[in-house]
């Protein structure tokens, strides 16, 4: 996976003009698939543009960035949690 957008410079004009030019659709987005252990599996996307940041104040580019940087992490956890569980090698 490339991580394309949104970059430093998309993201501080955003956090400048308080509104982003444009928005994923409404949806939460996900992709599903049955692991090779036969198990249906669902894996949501995260959603970047509905960060909870607990204080408007001390909103600001390094703010936004580690909560991006934590959502990414729990989300890549999680993948990776998935990956492990549904392994054919650990199948019996």
């Amino acid at each position: 996976m490339e991580h394309k957008s949104p970059t430093s410079d998309e993201l501080s004009k955003e956090i400048n003009s308080m509104i982003a030019e444009a928005l994923p659709v409404d949806k939460n987005r996900y992709v599903d698939f049955v692991a090779s252990n036969g198990k249906y599996s669902k894996i949501f996307y995260p959603n970047l543009f509905r960060l909870k940041i607990k204080d408007n104040a001390k909103i600001s580019y390094a703010t936004i960035a580690e909560e991006l940087d934590k959502v990414l992490a729990e989300k890549s956890k999680e993948i990776n949690e998935l990956i492990r569980a549904s392994n054919p090698s650990s199948l019996n």
